[in-house]
């Protein structure tokens, strides 16, 4: 497979009539992910709602089932997955605007990854039914692209999460007293010491059990090429933002032991190149550490320290942006408005920063 092109190739079909007339077709989604490092791609066909498999392939052909003897092909640049995608007779043009034969396909890229959706009128006599999911290869052994799962979200598939601001909680003197007494917070201390002091304290629950929950987040206005040349992002047209620490419930921030910041800056050092009449912008994937803390009271006189909470997560920025990156998200069903952002709260990613 070369590094700037990905061709996917079904086995052709002959209709005896190229034009599928509507009472005779259903719409699907074809996406294709691609791991530029690794040189592997993957084909999935899904039902018009995306709910259902109806097709797979680890490879860059899907030539089995109810496609064994149907056209199929990717021509794209692995660059930003613009290119040509051929069913059938008919050819399109990926990201070609007002192309009278334009598909304007989800697509997003990064580095390393790339991810396209497009939405593709099939012949409805294919005889296409459902795949059990539990019985289709993971075609990616490290776990699935981050590509891909951003792409869920921008497909509505994942909900994207965006934390509640909560106060931080203060407790009266009626609640300390009974934690004091309830959990024996002075050890007995307290009737040898006079004035045994207590004061709140927040602290990690065992290892906090880390996990990535990236923040993304749109760094410039949406930009359109013209319909006769292709264009690029620039820093001018783009903008760093702040992305500071959160919490699903009130708590004073720590680091947990963890190698994260308060806040941190995104940048907006990165440029995305687009064909002519594509959509685009630049997004940012920031590395962000989630970990379990609780609330508590620290007794000075006995060392003892008890929970005041139940469990709460807290999400702060990785150091020096550690495993976030910047990626490149096309077509107006994706582009959303500059500063837009959700976080990645499923806990897919094990470990700190």
């Amino acid at each position: 497979m070369r590094i700037n092109e990905v061709f996917l190739a079904l086995t052709p079909v002959v209709f005896a009539n190229p034009v599928i007339r509507a009472e005779e077709s259903q719409e699907v989604h074809i996406t294709l992910e691609l791991s530029k490092v690794a040189a592997q791609a993957a084909i999935t066909v899904w039902n018009s709602d995306q709910t259902e498999v109806l097709a797979k392939s680890c490879s860059d052909s899907l030539s089995s089932g109810p496609f064994a003897d149907h056209p199929i092909v990717f021509n794209v640049n692995s660059e930003h997955g613009g290119g040509d995608l051929t069913v059938g007779a008919t050819s399109y043009t990926i990201g070609g605007g007002d192309a009278a034969n334009a598909l304007d396909c989800g697509r997003i890229a990064s580095e390393t990854e790339l991810a396209i959706n497009c939405v593709v009128s099939v012949p409805q006599n294919l005889g296409l039914r459902s795949l059990n999911k539990r019985s289709l290869r993971e075609c990616f052994p490290d776990g699935p692209l981050e590509v891909s799962e951003s792409m869920d979200v921008f497909e509505g598939k994942v909900e994207a999460g965006v934390p509640t601001e909560f106060e931080i909680p203060e407790l009266n003197q009626t609640e300390i007293d009974e934690i004091v007494k309830r959990e024996n917070l002075h050890g007995g201390l307290e009737k040898r010491q006079r004035g045994c002091a207590v004061y709140a304290e927040v602290r990690r629950v065992g290892n906090g059990n880390p996990h990535q929950n990236p923040w993304h987040i749109q760094l410039g206005e949406p930009m359109q090429c013209p319909s006769h040349v292709g264009c690029s992002t620039y820093h001018t047209t783009s903008r760093s933002f702040s992305i500071g620490w959160q919490a699903n419930a009130g708590v004073e921030w720590i680091n947990g032991g963890f190698s994260v910041v308060k806040t941190a800056e995104t940048g907006n050092s990165y440029v995305c190149n687009g064909n002519a009449n594509d959509f685009f912008a630049v997004w940012k994937n920031q590395g962000t550490t989630a970990y379990t803390v609780r609330n508590g009271i620290f007794s000075v006189c006995s060392g003892n320290w008890a929970a005041s909470s139940n469990n709460i997560i807290i999400w702060s920025p990785n150091s020096q942006n550690r495993r976030g990156y910047y990626y490149c998200v096309y077509g107006r069903q994706y582009v959303r408005s500059i500063g837009d952002r959700w976080l990645d709260t499923a806990p897919h990613t094990p470990g700190g920063p």
